[in-house]
């Protein structure tokens, strides 16, 4: 999913977030996660292309629909729907701060973003069900991407 339209949504909804808890915690931590889950991003492109300060370098590297030639293997480490369990059950034992809320909010509908518009398979965001099928991208993108992108 490209970056403007996570910081949209997430702007949209700490908006909404921030009128219904009037809470500036909820707002502030729905659009920090729902924006900076990006970050592993950064990681994979370093990991895989080296060091650059070149935002449009990083920024074609993202995109499942715009990268030609992504590595054999991806992590993403911080995408992943086990972490939306985890936020869930931290939320729960802070009594619902409205920050863990937000967080959770804001992870949630990250991750429900990029499975609708990125070219993954429906267990892709699932970092178990990538450890299990080694990180390979012929498993984790679907077919929907030219044959030359599959490895």
């Amino acid at each position: 999913m490209l970056p403007q339209v996570h910081i949209a949504v997430s702007a949209s909804l700490s908006i909404i977030l921030f009128g219904v808890f009037h809470s500036t915690w909820a707002a502030l931590s729905n659009f920090l996660v729902g924006v900076l889950l990006d970050l592993d991003h950064l990681v994979e492109y370093y990991r895989t292309k080296g060091f650059t300060l070149n935002p449009l370098k990083i920024y074609r590297f993202c995109g499942f629909a715009v990268q030609r030639d992504w590595p054999p293997r991806v992590f993403f480490w911080l995408h992943a729907y086990e972490y939306v369990l985890l936020t869930a059950l931290v939320a729960h034992a802070v009594h619902y701060h409205p920050a863990a809320v937000g967080a959770f909010i804001g992870m949630t509908q990250h991750l429900l973003l990029d499975q609708i518009g990125n070219n993954v398979g429906p267990f892709s965001y699932f970092l178990s069900y990538r450890f299990l099928n080694g990180f390979r991208c012929n498993r984790i993108l679907t077919d929907k991407l030219p044959r030359n992108r599959r490895r």
